[in-house]
């Protein structure tokens, strides 16, 4: 490493997954390790007329939402 660079650590603003939906088109019928997941609470699915994942950190407590549309269905809350 060159002297006089400074290597910087962020810590990202959250701590944890709470919630995880995936949102499908159409009618599917979703393997037996996808239903265990849904069983256990680890991951909710819904019917949507496209393909989308929503991920929560912390319960959303900061009111903050990043959409990554149209490059990438994915909504990520914090």
């Amino acid at each position: 490493m060159k002297s006089g660079l400074q290597v910087k650590v962020h810590q990202p603003p959250v701590n944890e997954i709470t919630a995880v939906q995936v949102c499908l088109p159409g009618d599917q019928n979703l393997s037996s390790e996808v239903i265990k997941l849904i069983e256990l609470g680890l991951v909710q699915f819904s019917w949507s007329d496209r393909y989308q994942l929503e991920l929560e950190f912390d319960h959303g407590k900061q009111d903050k939402v990043h959409r990554f549309e149209p490059t990438l269905p994915i909504v990520v809350k914090w």
